[in-house]
């Protein structure tokens, strides 16, 4: 199934709002510990400054789109290690509380024209990974449009989350519960980050638009 949220953040823009999700997650995010650099674009402005002394004018010029690879260390609920327990009772695989994702980021900052921006993920396999990594992370993304007052000046932005989830997987590994709760539970996590995103901005977050 594919999982939609939408809120309004006042009194932000979108590369302040940007910023705290792509390089702050775990300040938002309850579960996730840590975020750590595995690979980067090599062709960015960032890049270019601080490597090698190339810089546009030697005719390397920064891309449109960006990416990186990253470890992210996640944490396993409560109530999933409590349920996983439960469930692998008899094959004895016990679920584990911290999981090791190899996360492929690609996004894209306009602050020139439509002063939009994306940034979408999915698990890829890596060399330099840690090796128990997992590799079964769908497609999710964030989308970010500034909005505008009465008068034609920026006010906040509209925010956007999309991911995709395996209802099958997820079924087998909570049998207790129903579809809608499962459904339930990542709405559930999804509004709390819309909430922890506005704390962390300085900002408001109004209800689905």
């Amino acid at each position: 199934f594919v999982l939609r949220a939408k809120r309004i953040l006042l009194n932000t823009t979108v590369p302040a709002l940007f910023d705290a999700i792509k390089n702050r997650r775990p300040e938002w995010d309850e579960l996730c510990s840590s975020i750590a650099l595995i690979e980067e674009d090599q062709n960015t402005p960032e890049y270019l400054d601080n490597n090698s002394g190339l810089s546009e004018e030697d005719g390397v010029a920064p891309t449109t789109i960006h990416w990186d690879i990253v470890e992210h260390n996640a944490i396993t609920p409560q109530n999933a290690m409590t349920l996983g327990y439960f469930c692998c009772i008899k094959t004895r695989s016990i679920p584990r509380r911290r999981v090791n994702l190899c996360l492929f980021r690609a996004w894209k900052l306009d602050e020139n024209d439509s002063g939009t921006a994306v940034l979408a993920s999915q698990s890829v396999r890596h060399v330099d990974a840690v090796k128990d990594s997992l590799t079964e992370v769908l497609p999710s993304g964030w989308f970010l449009r500034p909005i505008n007052d009465h008068d034609g000046n920026t006010s906040g932005v509209a925010l956007t989350y999309v991911v995709e989830h395996d209802l099958v997987h997820l079924r087998s590994l909570a049998p207790s519960l129903s579809d809608k709760n499962i459904i339930s539970t990542f709405a559930k996590t999804a509004r709390q980050w819309f909430k922890n995103l506005a704390d962390i901005t300085g900002t408001t977050a109004t209800m689905n638009k």
